[in-house]
C-alpha cells in the first residue's frame, strides 16, 4: 500500500550527508500485480536508472523495507536463478546486461513467504493481508517468492560443482556487501 513519495525523507540523509543520489522507484501492490510482477517493475525501474542516469550507476546499493526489501532479495535471487539456468549466455553487452547491484539492505522484509504466512495467521491476520494472493495463494507459490528458499534451492543445484574453472557460484552471483536488518 505504500507510495514512493512516502520514502522521501528516508531519502534525505543519503542525498545531503552522504551525497549519494537516490531513486525511490514504483511498483504494482496487489491487486494490480503479484510478487513476480512487482519484480519485473523493480528489474524495469533499475534498467530505466542505467539507461537514463548512467553516471549514478557506478555503485548500486539495492534497499528495501518490509515488502520493498522481499521484493528487492527476490529480484536478486531471480536473477541467481536465470544466471544458473543460463550460464554461458555471453550475448549481452554492458548497455543490456542488468545493472549490476554492489550492495542490498533489508530492512524487515518477510524472505520465506510460507513463514510470514504462518505468522500472520496466528494472529488472525492471513485474510486480511495482500501477502497471500500476490504470492500465489499455495505453499508451492509462497516458496516461488520466497528468496530465502530460492537461494537455498541454487545453492543446492551449484553444491556439486567446481568453482574454480569457471562454474557458476551462488556467492558470486549476490551483491558482495548484503545486510538484513530486523527488530522487535
Amino acid at each position: 500500500s505504500g507510495q514512493p513519495w512516502m520514502y522521501r525523507l528516508c531519502a534525505l540523509p543519503f542525498l545531503h550527508s552522504q551525497k549519494y543520489a537516490v531513486a525511490i522507484p514504483a511498483y504494482r501492490v496487489y491487486p494490480d500485480g503479484t510478487a513476480s510482477d512487482q519484480v519485473t517493475d523493480v528489474e524495469l525501474a533499475l534498467q530505466f536508472i542505467q539507461q537514463q542516469f548512467p553516471r549514478y550507476c557506478g555503485h548500486v546499493t539495492l534497499m528495501g523495507h518490509s515488502s520493498g526489501a522481499h521484493v528487492g532479495l527476490l529480484l536478486l535471487a531471480e536473477r541467481v536463478h536465470r544466471q544458473i539456468q543460463s550460464p554461458s549466455v555471453t550475448t549481452t553487452t554492458a548497455a543490456t546486461a542488468p545493472l549490476r547491484v554492489d550492495a542490498f539492505c533489508g530492512i524487515s522484509g518477510p524472505y520465506n513467504i510460507g513463514h510470514h504466512f504462518d505468522y500472520e495467521a496466528a494472529r488472525g491476520v492471513e485474510e486480511l493481508s495482500p501477502m497471500k494472493p500476490a504470492c500465489g495463494y499455495t505453499r508451492l507459490g509462497f516458496d516461488h517468492s520466497s528468496p530465502a528458499l530460492r537461494i537455498l534451492k541454487s545453492l543446492a543445484v551449484t553444491s556439486n560443482t567446481q568453482h574454480d574453472d569457471g562454474d557458476v557460484c551462488v556467492g558470486r552471483l549476490l551483491p558482495p556487501h548484503m545486510i538484513l536488518i530486523h527488530s522487535i
